[in-house]
């Protein structure tokens, strides 16, 4: 079996990645109806849900609300440095294309109108999972 929290212990839903926003709340006591689960009782519901703010919950999908917070902190502090190290090669790319873009303004046209030369561009930003309907335009 899972480990059990001791009531009044802060706890929140588990930290999965940078995008969970997991609820908190204090542990009450094990399920009676339920063995095995807990009861907790969330700060904040969201609206869509039961009003009734307790809960019965596996133990294995909670940990201690301090421990959460570390895990949040950990994985924004990482997503700092992967912005870091990204806005290097986008502002590159960036002045790249803004070379590019008076080369073909001081011979009188302009990228979008250089299909066959800027398509390895269109095809690296698809491929990247960045696209718009105005490429090609």
């Amino acid at each position: 079996m899972s480990k059990m929290f001791e009531p009044g212990t802060r706890v929140s839903e588990l930290v999965k990645d940078r995008h969970s926003r997991p609820r908190v709340g204090k542990a009450l006591n094990e399920s009676l109806d339920d063995p095995g689960l807990l009861l907790v009782e969330w700060d904040k519901r969201p609206y869509y849900e039961n009003k009734n703010p307790i809960v019965k919950i596996e133990p294995s999908k909670l940990m201690l609300e301090e421990e959460a917070d570390a895990k949040a902190t950990e994985y924004e502090l990482a997503f700092g440095r992967l912005e870091q190290e990204v806005a290097g090669k986008i502002r590159d790319a960036a002045t790249l294309i803004e070379e590019a873009s008076k080369i073909a303004s001081a011979n009188g046209e302009s990228l979008d109108q250089l299909h066959d030369v800027t398509g390895p561009l269109v095809h690296a930003m698809d491929a990247a999972g960045w696209n718009t309907s105005s490429w090609g335009c």
